[in-house]
């Protein structure tokens, strides 16, 4: 290698080197296990942003490349990108969480750090991204945490598995809620004028208006839909005394406020 991992702080030609690596056909594991050793003493001093859109991507590579022949390195690689994953939120897409879930399913009990170091990674992904914590819910991230809590063998780590849970189920409560669209304002009812709906009854009751004339067949439905509208009003005998429909006299002739 042409660069002196131990003093250079380029990590745009680091991650061009990895890149190159992983890229060939001969896979050489201690070369890129140096490389990203290198990248991780980096992210220490380095503005983890910037650093982020040059050497993510080829770090993931390193991942997918070596995972599960050689845990070594992506342990080393898991580890840079969790120490990326709260500044290159962004990066995380259905192919960059399909490739945790594969290391933390297909990596076994003997390998308890890259479980750890994927639950930091996935955390810091998640970390008050409603979008990203869909992602992963989706992609049935819970149940390889719940793998990785019997894995991880270090009693004091196993919390990472929960703070990681936890993240999720925070940054889910940041979801944005559309407000419902307030309901248009019901136009008060006019008041109830006793007076007109008595007059109106009473006038279809003797002589139907000219609209009506096509319900000239059912004159007894609209008759008796009138009778009882009058009834409720109250002024039924008034009326029908009124337009000659009953006598005057006796008790028949007698108006409800007589009664």
């Amino acid at each position: 290698m042409s660069l002196d991992l131990d003093e250079t702080d380029d990590f745009a030609a680091v991650a061009a080197l990895l890149s190159t690596l992983c890229s060939s056909d001969e896979l050489e594991a201690d070369a890129a296990e140096e490389l990203l050793d290198a990248l991780l003493r980096i992210t220490s001093t380095a503005d983890r942003k910037v650093m982020g859109d040059a050497a993510f991507d080829p770090v993931v590579a390193s991942v997918d490349s070596f995972s599960p022949d050689e845990p070594q390195v992506v342990e080393v690689a898991l580890g840079v990108l969790a120490k990326l994953a709260s500044s290159t939120q962004s990066k995380c897409n259905e192919e960059l969480i399909t490739l945790i879930k594969r290391v933390m399913d297909e990596n076994e009990d003997d390998e308890p750090t890259i479980q750890e170091q994927c639950c930091l990674l996935i955390k810091g992904l998640a970390e008050g991204s409603s979008s990203n914590a869909t992602k992963f819910l989706g992609a049935g991230i819970v149940a390889s945490l719940d793998s990785a809590l019997e894995k991880i063998q270090n009693v004091r780590n196993k919390k990472y598995v929960a703070e990681t849970k936890q993240t999720i189920v925070d940054a889910m409560s940041t979801a944005t809620v559309p407000t419902p669209a307030a309901a248009p304002a019901t136009p008060p009812l006019p008041p109830f004028d006793l007076r007109k709906h008595i007059g109106y009854f009473g006038f279809c009751l003797a002589s139907l208006p000219a609209e009506y004339t096509g319900l000239d067949t059912n004159r007894l439905t609209l008759a008796h839909f009138c009778i009882h509208s009058l009834k409720i009003l109250g002024v039924l005998d008034q009326i029908l005394v009124q337009k000659g429909m009953r006598g005057n006299g006796g008790e028949e002739g007698k108006t409800v406020r007589e009664r």
